[in-house]
């Protein structure tokens, strides 16, 4: 304890002249490496560890009152990917105390998808090697869906939406992550001539949706998905499960259509078997079979 008071006093009565060296360090940190190259070194290091390549405009790398980067947009793109994600005003924090343990941890705060989106990531090397895994923990409020959809895969889908995403990513393979997450989407809606693969979607809206799924040593659980209510043009609920190892599914499924879904895919429902239809009007079954096959197992329940 002595020795611990002692370790105070000498640093109180010498804080100037620590104080003087970090500005110096600054000072000098700041002319001989200008913000873009700082940011270039991060950026490089992140694409070796992870394979995403952040391309920002105008970074500035900053010390003080934080250390970290901001930037007013940029684009992201995922390893393997040909899409690039269209990033808005974000603010990347570096944990100084995670550096100093030699395992990098970003705080990321960003205006994206006409929402507020925040991410807290963990687990990259000081040496920029590869990684195998990450921490994430990721919370986002009133982003738009379309926004996300749109740019990878053509999809006219409109919400706003409420995400909570937490756990460890495998960036090797994904279906080897262990995460979970809930999500909520409010006022869901469809645009004429939105197609979804071969199928063309008729317009649809519905007032609500909600999800919690996990995925966990290549078993994804969808332990609720409901959409849409009564008077909307959909009113269902999934549950079930998908083995990616034994490429396995079963799911039960509660579902009916109003609108010009109904219209539209009437024909369709009418191969599923009879007795899945109840008297209220659902259809009520279990579906389940190997995902090599392209036809599934159908069973009313």
């Amino acid at each position: 304890m002595k020795e611990l008071k002692s370790l105070f006093k000498y640093i109180y009565k010498r804080r100037y002249y620590i104080a003087l060296f970090l500005v110096a360090f600054i000072v000098f940190f700041r002319v001989s490496f200008p913000d873009e190259k700082v940011v270039e070194s991060i950026f490089d290091s992140i694409k070796a560890q992870t394979g995403i390549s952040i391309e920002a405009d105008s970074p500035k790398f900053s010390f003080i009152p934080s250390l970290g980067i901001k930037f007013d947009s940029a684009k992201l793109r995922l390893q393997g990917s040909t899409k690039d994600i269209l990033l808005g005003r974000t603010k990347i924090g570096i944990s100084p105390l995670s550096v100093l343990m030699l395992s990098p941890a970003l705080k990321v705060e960003s205006e994206s998808f006409r929402g507020e989106v925040q991410i807290k990531i963990s687990g990259f090397s000081l040496i920029g090697t590869p990684v195998d895994e990450l921490y994430l923990k990721v919370y986002a409020v009133d982003v738009q869906l379309r926004d996300i959809l749109y740019p990878q895969y053509s999809l006219d889908l409109f919400a706003k939406a409420n995400l909570n995403l937490e756990g460890y990513i495998n960036l090797r393979n994904i279906v080897y992550s262990d995460l979970t997450a809930e999500l909520l989407l409010d006022d869901l809606r469809s645009k004429e001539g939105t197609n979804v693969g071969f199928f063309a979607i008729p317009p649809f809206s519905v007032k609500k949706g909600e999800a919690s799924v996990s995925l966990q040593k290549s078993e994804l659980t969808v332990g609720k998905f409901v959409l849409g209510g009564a008077g909307d043009d959909i009113d269902g609920s999934l549950r079930g499960k998908w083995s990616y190892k034994g490429n396995r599914y079963e799911f039960t499924v509660k579902l009916k259509l109003g609108g010009e879904l109904e219209r539209s895919f009437g024909s369709f429902m009418s191969f599923l078997p009879q007795a899945a239809k109840k008297p209220d009007g659902f259809y009520n079954f279990r579906i389940n079979g190997d995902g090599r096959m392209p036809v599934p197992n159908i069973t009313p329940l």
